[in-house]
């Protein structure tokens, strides 16, 4: 196992920061059986103004109020304030492939964040650490720390000087020299610990002169409380920033951290799969961030990659999650947070939605940005039927983009997605696949080389990374149209003189903003919004002469003007689902007869249609 984890590590680095396949994967295909309605959608939304009678007001320039010169604040502070300022600056990963080291670092870091009880002070350690060596340094290596408290008296960071020294294991596995974990460092080794914040950071120097180098890990925070503080709950963070679960691909790392409340807790943190099933390692296996790897492939004597076959083998069929679920459950003390990872990153998809379309990749864009050099990437698309045998793609199936070089993953969505023509050969093979319960499957490869920052004259690593595969069913479209949100226009108070001599375009007085929203995830997509508008007038029945609303923000409409006459006019027409914000100009005509009381509210009615568009018969 320790073997499998130097060969993998490195292509966790590679891939840590780019979340692989992190957002839900569509397929836009033909529609199988086609429906055509006519839909019509109301809804009425408002416009309104306050008047408010003209005043003129005197501003006094002058002030006699007393000049009040602020006390200096102190900010000397018990409360630890920033970090070390005098502290190293963390260098960069390191990472390594296929037995090959690119780029010499830390390769896991130490723990970011954790607390002790001061009577648990002798148990505390670092543990999980790492580095990445030059070959022949199989003996070890001795790693320099610094340690800083914080010093309330001094309101600073002060730096406890002459840390015992951290040292590396052996590692004289045929292949291996130079990949080195670091043994546990107890932190009160010297007995001088005590109540308080600490920082700590982790180096080591590697090289012969002139080409020595150091190398920094990252700071490090650890706290000492003086009893200690049990958990209430904990909970592992592994979704990402827009609610969906992160994916994995077969022997990637992966970082997961635990979510403690209170976040000063002192209970240990430990990691491991609920299942057996579940190929899952944690490294380290316990503290409050590691690093979970999904899977144990192999590196055959070519160094060929070949990805773990439980993962890369299973067929994700549900259409509303990527991947392949796999269980974990961290503890604290005695409380369990169980929480469920999604290894793979494609989901199956069972719907046809749209005319071409196309299975969108997402969350790849950072991938080819990965530290180290990076030709540009590979991708094939692969389809198999229900027994795993590969369906070949003639030039006409209909099936476009399937395997092509990209230097951007992200294009993957947008510029060469994977795309089905409407009633291609391919969509109606995959469509009678999936009514005799058969349904196709599919996969994506990704290949690049990759070189290193160490030693341009190093020859390029292949690296290939392999998706789990994906049910792909193929039945009649469901969509809808929906008219989900129209703006009211409030204009708010109004000035009477406004109301009398009138309002002008140039004069842009009078303005607010909302939002249209519409919804068509119908095949045969299209649709027209209108809207009328009744008169402006107010309860005591006073009614403006002519009001009128110039719109701004929709498709294809520029100072739309919306009339207080009840006449209906087009707003917007589209082809597509989406959301507007739009802004309403207020412009009315002047009305010098009529007899205003103050606050006099006046409102309209706006009357919103959305239609379905039919096509167009040619004249016979």
């Amino acid at each position: 196992m320790q073997i499998r984890h130097l060969i993998y590590g490195s292509l966790a680095i590679v891939l840590l920061g780019s979340h692989l396949m992190n957002r839900s994967v569509q397929v836009k295909a033909a529609e199988l059986m086609s429906s055509r309605t006519s839909n019509q959608v109301s809804t009425e939304s408002s416009s309104s103004i306050v008047t408010e009678q003209s005043q003129a007001k005197v501003i006094n320039s002058t002030s006699t109020d007393p000049i009040v010169k602020q006390k200096a604040i102190d900010t000397k502070s018990a409360e630890p304030i920033g970090t070390p300022s005098n502290a190293d600056k963390p260098s960069k990963n390191g990472w390594s492939f296929l037995l090959t080291i690119f780029r010499r670092g830390f390769s896991r870091q130490p723990q970011e964040e954790d607390y002790f009880a001061l009577q648990d002070i002798d148990k505390a350690k670092f543990s999980g650490m790492s580095i990445l060596t030059n070959l022949g340094n199989g003996l070890g290596k001795n790693i320099t720390v610094r340690r800083w408290h914080w010093d309330a008296s001094q309101n600073n960071w002060v730096e406890d000087k002459r840390q015992t020294k951290a040292k590396t294991g052996w590692s004289l596995i045929m292949g291996s020299l130079g990949f080195l974990d670091v043994e546990d460092y107890a932190l009160n080794s010297k007995g001088d610990l005590g109540v308080g914040t600490y920082y700590y950071q982790f180096s080591f120097t590697d090289g012969i002169i002139p080409f020595r180098k150091t190398f920094y890990s990252d700071l490090a925070k650890v706290g000492i409380t003086p009893e200690p503080k049990p958990a209430k709950t904990i909970n592992a963070d592994t979704d990402n920033a827009d609610g969906t679960p992160k994916v994995i691909y077969s022997d990637v790392d992966y970082g997961v951290k635990a979510i403690i409340d209170p976040v000063d807790s002192t209970d240990d943190v430990d990691w491991e799969p609920t299942s057996s099933n579940d190929l899952l390692k944690f490294t380290p296996n316990n503290g409050r961030k590691t690093s979970l790897m999904a899977g144990n492939g192999e590196v055959n004597s070519d160094k060929k990659y070949v990805p773990d076959s439980y993962y890369v083998n299973q067929v994700n069929q549900n259409p509303n999650i990527p991947g392949i679920p796999a269980h974990f459950h961290v503890g604290a003390g005695r409380l369990f947070a169980n929480k469920t990872v999604y290894v793979g990153g494609l989901p199956a998809y069972n719907q046809a939605v749209d005319v071409g379309g196309s299975w969108s990749v997402g969350g790849l864009s950072d991938l080819v940005k990965a530290t180290g050099s990076t030709s540009a990437w590979h991708y094939a698309w692969q389809f198999m039927d229900s027994t795993g045998k590969t369906i070949a793609l003639p030039a006409n199936s209909g099936v476009t983009n399937s395997s092509g070089d990209i230097n951007n993953l992200a294009d993957l969505n947008t510029v060469q997605p994977l795309t089905f023509a409407k009633n291609s050969d391919f969509m109606k093979q995959a469509a009678d696949a999936t009514a005799s319960g058969k349904s196709y499957q599919a996969q994506l490869t990704l290949t690049t080389s990759v070189d290193s920052e160490e030693d341009s004259s190093k020859k390029a690593e292949k690296v290939v990374v392999v998706s789990n595969k994906a049910e792909l069913q193929i039945q009649p479209a469901l969509g809808k149209l929906s008219l989900d949100q129209v703006p009211n226009f409030n204009f708010g108070n109004v000035l009477a003189k406004d109301v009398y001599v009138g309002t002008s375009p140039q004069d842009k007085l009078y303005e607010t903003s909302d939002t249209v929203k519409v919804t068509d995830t119908r095949v045969d997509s299209g649709w027209k919004l209108t809207a009328k508008m009744t008169k402006m007038a107010s309860k005591k029945g006073n009614q403006l002469s002519i009001t009128t609303v110039n719109i701004n923000g929709l498709p294809g409409a520029t100072n739309l003007g919306l009339t207080d006459n009840n006449s209906e006019i087009v707003i917007a027409s589209a082809k597509a689902s989406n959301t507007w914000q739009v802004t309403g100009a207020l412009l009315m005509n002047a009305n010098p007869a009529l007899q205003l009381e103050a606050g006099e509210t006046f409102a309209s009615d706006i009357t919103w249609t959305l239609n379905s568009m039919q096509p167009e018969i040619p004249v016979a």
